[in-house]
């Protein structure tokens, strides 16, 4: 069975997508899947033992010869005889891009060209948590798969940079990731989504006499993860744009704890089997966090919350908080000692259920 799966990104909602890569291993014996995906996300997908292809979709600006490359791969999909095409992008290009294909099953969410394009259409349910909004389009064709999880592979390479890097360190275990960063995409900036960096530094400094952190991020957040990188003393770990994604993945699963905002460090470390503690303010935990007994959240929304909603997100956006008093205070609510008791039951194996939060919801 050839398949061909449609999601360019951000990383994060790639991450959403690999339950989906698990559940068509078990309805189907042997697929043949392909994703056409985007540069920015296509390195996590490095090494992931179900693919087949990873097709890198790059647009068509860029020149003559970027234009060139796309086209030709688009001419590479459209003759593939894919069996079934999964279009988890919205926009009426992709879905004549699916229509291309000439694939007997497309199937897709509700809107703009869908009806003539797809075979089989879904609702884009907002209620829904992300990564059971991609399920639903499996579950269109009748097949009654449930969610795993997130699921990513390590390549071997980048494990032993970071085995090397980590025996090079002063410190030692347990190792405590922060992440700062984070809410910076291709088509999207909602740089609200990050709780203050001076909050990120309390915390660390509460941690420096009693676990090495880890500071994960990439060049553009060089000076957030230098300052909670300083508050964390000497034995600190600073890897901010000194690791490609596949070897962040390999660090953060060699850690104990990974403490991040709604962004992409925060769903691969789930992915990659790690304790989590998110920390969410416009976003709503209950449709994004990751899911299990070892991952947990903090969340404070105030009446004017969850702002940051999926059907609202347009291109090239940006998200700015509309609440003129108070400010982001759905961010401010959360504290480091409140942070710093997440850290301290996750570290202790304490599970946690979503349907009790470690911080109420409302």
């Amino acid at each position: 069975m050839n398949i061909l799966i449609v999601k360019l990104g951000a990383i994060s909602d790639v991450m959403f997508v690999t339950p989906l890569v698990e559940a068509l291993k078990r309805v189907h014996a042997n697929p043949h899947i392909d994703w056409l995906v985007g540069p920015i996300a296509e390195p996590v997908l490095r090494g992931h033992p179900d693919l087949r292809r990873r097709i890198i979709f790059h647009g068509f600006r860029g020149g003559l010869q970027r234009m060139a490359t796309t086209f030709g791969r688009l001419l590479r999909i459209w003759r593939s005889n894919y069996d079934l095409v999964l279009l988890l992008e919205r926009g009426w290009f992709f879905q004549l891009l699916a229509a291309g294909t000439e694939s007997p099953r497309r199937v897709g969410y509700r809107g703009q060209l869908a009806r003539i394009c797809l075979t089989d259409t879904v609702p884009f349910d907002v209620e829904k948590h992300e990564t059971e909004r991609y399920l639903d389009t499996l579950r269109a064709l009748g097949h009654n798969v449930v969610n795993t999880g997130l699921h990513l592979a390590l390549t071997y390479e980048a494990q032993v940079t970071v085995d090397l890097l980590l025996q090079r360190a002063e410190g030692g275990p347990p190792y405590i990731a922060i992440a700062p960063g984070g809410g910076v995409n291709p088509l999207t900036t909602s740089l609200i989504k990050r709780w203050p960096v001076e909050s990120y530094a309390q915390v660390a400094r509460e941690l420096r006499h009693r676990a090495t952190v880890v500071v994960v991020g990439t060049k553009d957040e060089a000076a957030a993860c230098a300052g909670v990188a300083r508050a964390a003393g000497p034995a600190a770990i600073n890897t901010c744009g000194e690791l490609d994604l596949p070897q962040m993945a390999a660090m953060l699963a060699r850690c104990d704890v990974v403490v991040a905002n709604d962004s992409a460090p925060l769903h691969i470390a789930a992915a990659v089997g790690t304790p989590t503690v998110g920390i969410f303010g416009p976003t709503d935990p209950r449709r994004r966090a990751p899911l299990g007994p070892t991952h947990r959240y903090l969340w404070n929304p105030p009446p004017c919350g969850p702002c940051a909603r999926p059907e609202l997100v347009g291109p090239r956006y940006k998200w700015q908080c509309t609440r003129l008093e108070d400010p982001l205070r759905c961010l401010h609510d959360i504290t480091p000692a409140l942070v710093l008791e997440a850290i301290d039951q996750a570290l202790a194996g304490v599970l946690w259920h979503e349907t009790t939060p470690f911080r109420g919801v409302g």
